[in-house]
């Protein structure tokens, strides 16, 4: 079981916990996902809430049912995935370093040189 954020709808969380995995490659595309008891006895949640999790990932274009046979991983939706990700991080976590490192004075130089030397030692 995970720890769950409160604040964020839990099925959210469940999509973006199986987005991840796909990332990572712990789930590796075409490959079959585990049916929605599975997984609710694994999160230890409602399978309504999975079920709904599911829903966004069929929706998104990420999964594929096979009638009777369960979900799989769409072919070349880990890099959608990554392309996506991407762009959210630069708009959100990007710009708002660089807004905030412009407020307290801190250079292009010494940004690029601080984010590279915490970059080395997480290497």
């Amino acid at each position: 079981m995970r720890n769950f954020d409160p604040n964020v709808p839990l099925f959210l969380q469940v999509k973006e916990d199986i987005e991840n995995m796909i990332i990572s490659g712990a789930v590796q595309e075409d490959e079959k996902l585990p049916s929605v008891r599975e997984m609710a006895r694994d999160y230890e949640l409602n399978p309504n809430t999975v079920n709904s999790a599911i829903g966004e990932l069929l929706n998104a274009d990420i999964i594929y049912k096979k009638r009777g046979i369960g979900m799989f991983v769409k072919q070349g939706v880990k890099e959608k995935l990554l392309e996506q990700r991407l762009e959210v991080f630069e708009k959100e976590e990007v710009e708002s370093l660089v807004k905030r490192a412009m407020m307290l004075g801190v250079s292009e130089g010494e940004l690029v040189s601080l984010i590279t030397s915490k970059y080395r030692r997480e290497s």
